[in-house]
């Protein structure tokens, strides 16, 4: 089953510029230094999934599983790129390759916009990756 039948979202919208303030704000943050240097041992790269650029962090003694990591911002803010200090240290922690996506933010990209992006890279990641076994839930964080 499709996870847009399990979880459907209105339609894509247009966007529209985002205000001089939400700009500076962005600007500020991507000029701060992280507060995470990177983690000895885990590489950073990026690829895409669907249409959605992502970082990711392998480590490079191997990993034994993948995730998907979804930066918070209020879909407003961040990205993985200033984050990727702290998925190397998630990637080497937990011993798995940290794919983090660059979803698309509001308000240049309307909502639902960066849930469509969500699906799109975890249909995408299911379908390359898992091959039929299907996705793991970490049950702490169920409801």
């Amino acid at each position: 089953m499709a996870l847009s039948s399990l979880f459907p979202l209105g339609p894509r919208r247009s966007g529209m510029a985002a205000p001089d303030t939400l700009a500076q704000r962005r600007a500020a943050i991507a000029a701060a230094t992280s507060p995470y240097p990177r983690a000895e041992g885990v590489a950073i790269s990026q690829q895409s999934l669907a249409h959605v650029r992502c970082v990711v962090a392998t480590p490079e003694s191997g990993f034994a599983g993948e995730m998907i990591y979804f930066h918070g911002g209020r879909y407003s803010l961040g990205g993985p790129d200033r984050m990727a200090g702290f998925l190397t240290h998630l990637a080497r922690r937990v011993g798995c390759r940290v794919i983090a996506p660059a979803y698309s933010l509001v308000p240049e990209a309307a909502y639902p916009a960066a849930l469509h992006d969500a699906q799109d890279v975890i249909a995408r990641f299911a379908r390359e990756r898992l091959d039929g076994a299907g996705l793991v839930a970490d049950p702490q964080i169920q409801s």
